[in-house]
C-alpha cells in the first residue's frame, strides 16, 4: 500500500511539474493551425510504443518515471539521480512532445501538403486542359460546320458556272468558223474548200490518212531520235477536219493568216504552223498518186471547141512562175532570176485537161530554166502515150522530144510581121491555163 501511495504521490508531483513545464518553442510550429494539428496527432512513446493523444493517463506515467524533469527530485528526503530528458523531448501543456518525432511528422505533413497542393494544381491544370480541349472541340465543330456550308455554297456556284460556261460554249461554237458550221451548206463548203460537198471533203481526208494527220509535227523537230528522248507534242488545238479546212481556205480563197486566226479564234503563229505543216503533208501524200487520166476519160470531158479543131488534145501545158525574195547567194540569184518576169522566181510545169481540171504539176525549179528544159525535167513526157496530143504555147519547143513517142504538139499560130493575128488565124478558144501566168 505504501508503495502504491508513494507511486500516487509521485504521479501527482509528476503531473504538477508537467503542467508547470515550459512550453515548446514556437518556431517548431510555424503557425497556430499547424500547432493545433500537431497537438491532435497520435504520438508514439519511444520506450513502450504505447499511444497517447493529448491527455495524461496512468499508463503514460511509466514513461515519465524514467526521467527527472529538469534536474528536480521526485521524492522527499532523498536525492534521486538527476536525469535529463532525451534530446528533443519537451512538455507542451498536458502533452509530451518529442521534437524529433514532431520534426519528422512536420516534414511528412509538409510533404503531404506539398503533394496535396501539387495534386490540386494537377487537378486544376487538368481541368483547365479539359476545358481548353472542350473549347477547341467546340471551335472545331463550328469551323467544320462553317466549312461544310461554304463547300455547299461553292458547289452551287460551281454548278451555276458550269451551266453558264456550257451555254457560252454553245453560242461560241455557233459563231466560230468550224467545219461543223458549214458542212451542211454545199455553197459555203465549195466556196471555202473547193469541194462540192462534205462527202468529198471527208474522202480527201481519208486519202491523206486521218491517223497520219494526228501525228503531224507542227514544230518541225527532228523525229529521228529514239522514243525515249523524243519530245511529246502538245495537245492539238483543232480536229483534223478543221485543220484541213483552214489550209483549204488559205489555198482556195487566199485568206491571210491574220484573217484565218480571227476566224478560227487562234493566234497567227498557230495558223502559220498548221498551214505550212499540212501543205508539206499533202504534197508528200498526193505526189504518190498518179492522177493523169487515160485518153477515154479525157475524151469524155473535152469541150465542143476542142472537138472542132483539136479533138485529139489530151493535155494543155504551160509554165507558171512564183516570185520569191532575192537570195543572198549569188549562184542562187542567177539560177532563180527569170528573164520573163525580170525578178527572182520559182518555175513549175502545170498540165490541165481541156475542161480545165489540173492533172499534172511538176516540182519547182529556178526561174532561169527554159520551157523545154522544164518539160524534160518534169517527167511529163514519160507519162504520155501514143495517141495523146499536147497543146502548148509557142515557147515550148518540144516537138522533137515528143515525136519518138508518137505524141503531136498543137501550137497556136505565130504572129504575122505586123504583130497582129489575122482573123482567120485567131484561135476559137482560149488556152485555159493562162491564168497561172
Amino acid at each position: 500500500m505504501k508503495k502504491d501511495k508513494q507511486r500516487n504521490w509521485h504521479q501527482a508531483i509528476a503531473y504538477r511539474r508537467w503542467l508547470d513545464a515550459p512550453v515548446i518553442q514556437e518556431d517548431v510550429f510555424p503557425n497556430k493551425g499547424t500547432k493545433r494539428k500537431i497537438l491532435s496527432l497520435t504520438i508514439k512513446c519511444p520506450s513502450d510504443g504505447c499511444k497517447w493523444t493529448g491527455e495524461l493517463r496512468n499508463k503514460k506515467l511509466r514513461f515519465l518515471a524514467k526521467y527527472s524533469f529538469f534536474g528536480q527530485s521526485l521524492s522527499r528526503g532523498h536525492h534521486q539521480p538527476t536525469y535529463k530528458p532525451p534530446e528533443g523531448v519537451y512538455l507542451l501543456g498536458d502533452v509530451v512532445v518529442d521534437e524529433n518525432v514532431c520534426n519528422e511528422q512536420l516534414v511528412e505533413e509538409r510533404a503531404y501538403q506539398n503533394m496535396t497542393n501539387e495534386a490540386n494544381e494537377d487537378v486544376n491544370g487538368l481541368s483547365e486542359e479539359q476545358m481548353e480541349i472542350t473549347n477547341l472541340k467546340q471551335q472545331h465543330m463550328k469551323t467544320e460546320q462553317d466549312l461544310q456550308r461554304q463547300i455547299k455554297e461553292l458547289k452551287l456556284q460551281l454548278e451555276e458556272e458550269r451551266k453558264a460556261r456550257n451555254e457560252m460554249e454553245m453560242l461560241l461554237k455557233k459563231n466560230i468558223f468550224r467545219i461543223d458550221n458549214i458542212k451542211d451548206n454545199d455553197k459555203f463548203l465549195r466556196f471555202y474548200s473547193g469541194f462540192a460537198n462534205y462527202d468529198i471533203f471527208t474522202t480527201v481526208l481519208d486519202i491523206l490518212g486521218r491517223d497520219a494527220a494526228v501525228n503531224l509535227n507542227y514544230k518541225n523537230k527532228d523525229r529521228s531520235k529514239s522514243d525515249s528522248t523524243r519530245n511529246v507534242e502538245p495537245g492539238r488545238t483543232f480536229s483534223n477536219e478543221n485543220e484541213l479546212l483552214m489550209v483549204l481556205c488559205r489555198l482556195k480563197t487566199g485568206l491571210l493568216e491574220e484573217d484565218l486566226a480571227t476566224r478560227f479564234c487562234v493566234t497567227q503563229s498557230i495558223v502559220s504552223q498548221i498551214v505550212n505543216t499540212w501543205i508539206k503533208f499533202m504534197y508528200f501524200k498526193f505526189k504518190e498518186l498518179d492522177i493523169l487520166p487515160n485518153k477515154d476519160i479525157v475524151d469524155g470531158q473535152r469541150t465542143e471547141c476542142f472537138n472542132m479543131k483539136y479533138k485529139n488534145t489530151t493535155i494543155i501545158i504551160d509554165a507558171t512562175e512564183i516570185c520569191i525574195e532575192k537570195p543572198s547567194n549569188p549562184a542562187a540569184q542567177q539560177i532563180t532570176f527569170s528573164p520573163y518576169k525580170n525578178t527572182n522566181t520559182l518555175k513549175a510545169l502545170v498540165g490541165i485537161i481541156p475542161k480545165g481540171v489540173i492533172l499534172f504539176v511538176s516540182e519547182a525549179y529556178g526561174g532561169s530554166i527554159s520551157d523545154r528544159k522544164l518539160t524534160q525535167k518534169s517527167g511529163l513526157i514519160d507519162k504520155l502515150q501514143r495517141g495523146d496530143a499536147v497543146m502548148a504555147d509557142r515557147g515550148f519547143n518540144i516537138g522533137g522530144d515528143l515525136a519518138h513517142k508518137g505524141v503531136p504538139v498543137n501550137l497556136p499560130p505565130f504572129m504575122n510581121p505586123s504583130g497582129q493575128f489575122d482573123k482567120a488565124d485567131m484561135p476559137t478558144f482560149v488556152i485555159h491555163e493562162q491564168f497561172w501566168g
